[in-house]
This record gives structure tokens, C-alpha cells and sequence, in this order.
């Protein structure tokens, strides 16, 4: 982990003291709102609603029949979070754990860790499949629901703001690169407070 990823966080924290406005941000755009304690430059709204479709994912699952074909189908193609982004596309978390990340410290030592690319998919896709040994609810419900409240969420945080401290050396390099470093981080900051405080970070 980079120094400078560490320090990031570090503001992000100390930033939530300074109180919140409205969850409701979420259902528009963001660019120029404040919300904890942070001011938006860009508009990422589907990241915040993340946290409010892991919070639905809780809710269909942690019953007596758990509903894991809507809980599957809210991971593949988004809820709440289905809204088309700056990045092109939909934002669902199955995007999320399958984009091929490369030059990234955190993501490379998972994949090393897990010699697979989609390491996060593939144990929710075995959970979700009722594939051993994910075949009781028990632990079929606790895998689904830590691996996108814990894991998806903080390895995708790290990996935007790795992805920000590229870009910002890229564009020192060559002033005329189209990236945009301070998305990253707003995106970052969606993902780490989210709409809903239950199930963010």
C-alpha cells in the first residue's frame, strides 16, 4: 500500500466529522454538492447507491428463505446503483469485481493471493450457486454479504485511489493525457461513505 493512498484515507476520515447532508444526494448528480464533509467536483451518484444496494442485498437475504436469485440479480446488473456512469456503462458491482486492473499494489497482491484475476467473483458466484463448500445458508449468506460489504468495496476504494495517484504522475508526464485524477478520488469517497451509512464503509 502507498503512502499516498494511506493519507487519502486519513483525510477522508477526519473529513466525516464535519456532519452530512442528505442521503438523498445519491438520486442526482453530486459535482459541487458537499456530503460528510467532502465537496463533489464530479458528478458519481452510481457509487454512492452501492452501500444502499449491498443494504438490499442484506435485506432479501437475511430471512428464513433467503432470495438469492434477486440478490444475485441486484450484484449482476444493480439496483439502486443502476444508473448509467461517466465511465460509460452501468454501475453494478459485478463490473466492479471484474474489471482487469493492472499497476495496482493492493489488486496485484490479491490476485497473487488468489491466482485469479476475479477472485471476488468467483467466491460470489460459487456462494450464489450453492457450490461446496458455500452449500448451507449460513455460509452462503455471510460469504455474500461480507465479501461486497468488506471486500469489494475497500479493495475497489484502494483501487481508484491507486488508479488517481497513476494519473496524476501520467499527467505530469504528458499535460495532455484525457484522464482525471480528481474523479478517481471523488469516486473513492462515494464508495468509503455511501448513501447508505449501514452498509458503506
Amino acid at each position: 500500500m502507498r503512502t499516498s493512498s494511506v493519507l487519502l484515507l486519513a483525510v477522508a476520515a477526519l473529513a466525516l466529522v464535519a456532519g452530512a447532508t442528505s442521503a438523498d444526494i445519491a438520486a442526482s448528480s453530486t459535482a459541487g454538492k458537499t456530503y460528510k464533509g467532502y465537496t463533489f467536483a464530479t458528478d458519481t451518484a452510481p457509487y454512492l447507491n452501492i452501500s444502499r444496494d449491498i443494504c438490499l442485498i442484506k435485506k432479501v437475504l437475511n430471512t428464513k428463505q433467503p432470495d438469492y436469485t434477486f440478490a444475485k440479480g441486484i450484484y449482476m446488473d444493480g439496483y439502486y446503483g443502476k444508473l448509467a456512469s461517466k465511465d460509460g456503462g452501468l454501475i453494478a458491482m459485478r463490473r466492479m469485481a471484474t474489471d482487469v486492473k493492472t499497476n495496482e499494489p493492493l489488486w496485484t497482491q490479491y490476485q497473487k493471493h488468489f491466482n485469479n484475476p476475479v477472485w471476488l467473483d468467483d467466491l460470489l458466484v460459487r456462494a450464489f450457486g450453492k457450490v461446496p463448500p458455500y452449500d448451507s445458508d449460513k455460509a452462503r449468506v455471510q460469504l455474500i454479504v461480507k465479501t461486497l460489504e468488506s471486500s469489494l468495496q475497500v479493495s475497489y476504494l484502494f483501487h481508484e485511489l491507486d488508479q488517481a495517484i497513476n494519473e496524476v504522475q501520467a499527467k505530469k508526464a504528458n499535460a495532455s493525457l484525457d484522464v482525471d485524477p480528481v474523479y478517481r478520488v471523488d469516486k473513492a469517497w462515494a464508495i468509503f461513505v455511501g448513501a447508505d451509512t449501514d452498509c458503506g464503509l
